[in-house]
């Protein structure tokens, strides 16, 4: 008897607790579901990298000024990783990229939930988030500790912009959205 196989994508957002989780399920695996097999626990940059039209958009790449040969490495590696994990076909999967809400277009969206139906009986995303003055005040607070701050301009969370296109390919039904606390 075959069981249903589901992929989980944790799909953030910003300032909800998001490196912890990550931290804590990097590397988890326990025979029937396991945590995506990338380099890091962040699977915001691969994801992007793999899905993305312009991997030189992920934060982390700009802030590290990769050149093109570079990216490519990176998108091969990703590209092995997810593989593997796609071709297990009795597990289930659990993939988290808080920036996933963000670097990925509409169109982008769509590309990764088609390539994830392919392979998955079943695939949810949950996404955390904060009401939005703490929301904003976090990513402030962050934002001043490391950046700096050149102009008053408070983050403003457009939840249902970020939400939107997983609501939509996904189905609203397999989008959990639940309160950080």
């Amino acid at each position: 008897e075959t069981v249903p196989r589901r992929v989980v994508l944790h799909i953030g957002l910003h300032k909800t607790g998001s490196s912890a989780i990550q931290a804590a399920l990097h590397g988890y695996d326990d025979g029937r579901t396991r945590y995506g097999g990338f380099e890091t626990p962040n699977h915001s940059a691969p994801m992007t990298l793999l899905f993305g039209r312009d991997g030189a958009r992920v934060p982390a790449v700009r802030r590290k000024g990769l050149g093109e040969a570079a990216l490519k490495r990176r998108r091969k590696r990703a590209r092995k990783a997810l593989r593997r994990d796609l071709g297990e076909t009795d597990r289930n999967l659990v993939i988290s990229g808080e920036g996933l809400t963000t670097n990925l277009k509409p169109r982008e969206v769509k590309r990764l939930v088609a390539r994830l139906r392919k392979r998955f009986d079943a695939v949810k995303a949950i996404a955390y988030v904060r009401p939005p003055i703490s929301m904003a005040n976090s990513a402030f607070q962050q934002r001043v500790k490391g950046e700096g701050l050149a102009e008053f301009k408070p983050p403003l969370p457009r939840y249902r912009r970020r939400l939107k296109p997983w609501i939509k390919h996904l189905g609203r039904e397999n989008v959990e959205i639940a309160l950080y606390d």
